[in-house]
């Protein structure tokens, strides 16, 4: 149960301080992988068990995830803005 919740402190941080700069998008994405998988198997399973700890950890692996690829595209479009800027 600690790691579905372990998540936890780091989605309310990412999402206060908008920042993901620390963030791993390869080691985020091949979690969110990792646990969509498990989801999966639970369902298959039929294991509410595996199935609710992972589907909460997805859920919060999933917010991680796209604020990370939200961060990378307004990175992007400042710099592209920026270079604009700078041919002026």
């Amino acid at each position: 149960m600690f790691t579905t919740f372990a998540f936890v402190p780091q989605v309310i941080k990412i999402v206060k301080t908008k920042n993901t700069e620390a963030i791993s998008l390869q080691t985020c994405l091949l979690q969110v992988i990792g646990v969509f998988l498990w989801t999966i198997h639970g369902i298959i399973q039929s294991d509410m068990a595996i199935l609710g700890t992972n589907a909460i950890t997805l859920c919060l692996t999933t917010t991680i995830l796209v604020c990370k690829i939200g961060s990378i595209k307004r990175e992007d479009a400042e710099q592209q803005v920026s270079n604009c800027l700078e041919e002026e």
